[in-house]
């Protein structure tokens, strides 16, 4: 079963039903401090994200007059059209090499997994939304590429509009509880996120690791209360698929990702800027820092309060920031660490000038190979 999550569905309702201490002007305008401006500070090309971000907006391959000389929106929020000038939806992601590095350099390209090949992947998780965390959950992970079905190829799929690639699915091979924090979780809720197994994630994926399309497939019998939990797995699995640069790499190399997700059940644009640390045995240790700015102002009715009227998003705030590792010939990384801030603003017809907080949610990631013990602390 297919499902996707709105933003709505995770701090909408729960944020407008603060009621009226939410809109007030007071309450609106600390929260609103606490956000840093999504405004990049520079344009010029540089490792840094915010300055590369502005010189791929102006100068992304297709851009139209309105996005030359543009940085990405300063309320990190597109206007009609924009979001496309940069990508499509459902496109593959984009790379732009900035510097291939120095020695030992080590070929990542080829990363695609094989049709009817397996192998494992581990990931842990803890989700915060608001005041709210959850526990840490553990995620043991089968990768599974789809054999291609009779007269069908990767051309056959393209010329019929599906992106280039294999489909994977990520599938739940085991859910749990971490160790260190199950006995403070009751039994039952402990059975509920173990009958997560047998869900998973299906996206689709090019010979560079370049991958699209994810979208969560719910195991019978699941709870529906903890999609949101599976929906951080499928927001983790797109931002740690990195594509790389066909050529091979060493450190000080560096390449900025461009694509298209959904996070938090908002469409947006992701930039990633990759960066080589070091080489080490073949293992590539990464620093990756990510943006995002939301692809239009439009938010999903369903959930909004009927007394507020038409709502849309207003401001948007999304950034990330990892170590990750790889190993030539695997998808995912095979350790590392991520951690993501998002938050959203909207404004409401019924309650003009002010700014409601929508979303405030931290995610915090830990990834590996299933049965390793990780590399990184």
């Amino acid at each position: 079963m297919k499902t996707t999550t709105t933003v709505l569905g995770i701090g909408l309702t729960m944020a407008l039903g603060l009621g009226a201490a939410a809109c007030q002007k007071d309450r609106e305008d600390s929260a609103e401090q606490a956000v840093p401006s999504a405004e990049p500070k520079s344009a010029a090309v540089d490792p840094n994200l915010a300055k590369a971000v502005a010189a791929a907006s102006a100068s992304q391959p297709g851009a139209g007059p309105a996005a030359q000389g543009e940085g990405p929106p300063p309320s990190g929020v597109f206007g009609p059209g924009q979001a496309d000038q940069k990508i499509k939806r459902d496109a593959m992601p984009l790379i732009t090499v900035g510097a291939l590095g120095g020695t030992p350099k080590v070929s990542l390209a080829a990363r695609q997994p094989q049709p009817g090949g397996k192998h494992s992947a581990a990931v842990q998780l803890s989700l915060q939304v608001g005041a709210s965390r959850t526990p840490l959950f553990n995620f043991g992970l089968s990768l599974e590429a789809a054999k291609p079905k009779p007269k069908d190829d990767t051309q056959v799929g393209a010329a019929a509009g599906t992106p280039p690639g294999v489909e994977v699915l990520a599938r739940i091979m085991a859910s749990e509880i971490d160790a260190t924090q199950a006995s403070r979780v009751p039994e039952h809720e402990r059975k509920m996120v173990a009958k997560l197994k047998g869900g998973g994630v299906r996206f689709r994926t090019a010979s560079d690791g370049a991958s699209t399309g994810f979208s969560v497939e719910m195991a019978k019998g699941a709870d529906p209360g903890l999609q949101h939990t599976v929906d951080a797995l499928a927001e983790v699995l797109s931002t740690i698929a990195l594509p790389v640069p066909s050529e091979p790499v060493g450190p000080g190399a560096y390449w900025m990702v461009t694509s298209r997700d959904t996070v938090a059940g908002i469409d947006a644009v992701t930039y990633r800027m990759i960066k080589v640390e070091k080489v080490q045995d073949s293992r590539v240790v990464l620093e990756m820092d990510v943006k995002r700015y939301a692809a239009s102002s439009a938010i999903d009715p369903r959930g909004v309060p009927p007394d507020l009227g038409s709502v849309e998003l207003a401001r948007f705030q999304a950034t990330g920031k990892g170590t990750l590792v790889l190993q030539p010939g695997v998808l995912l990384p095979v350790d590392g660490r991520y951690s993501s801030e998002l938050s959203a603003f909207a404004s409401a017809a019924k309650a003009p000038g002010q700014h409601l907080p929508i979303a405030q949610i931290r995610l915090t990631v830990q990834v590996g190979t299933a049965g390793a013990k990780p590399a990184l602390q």
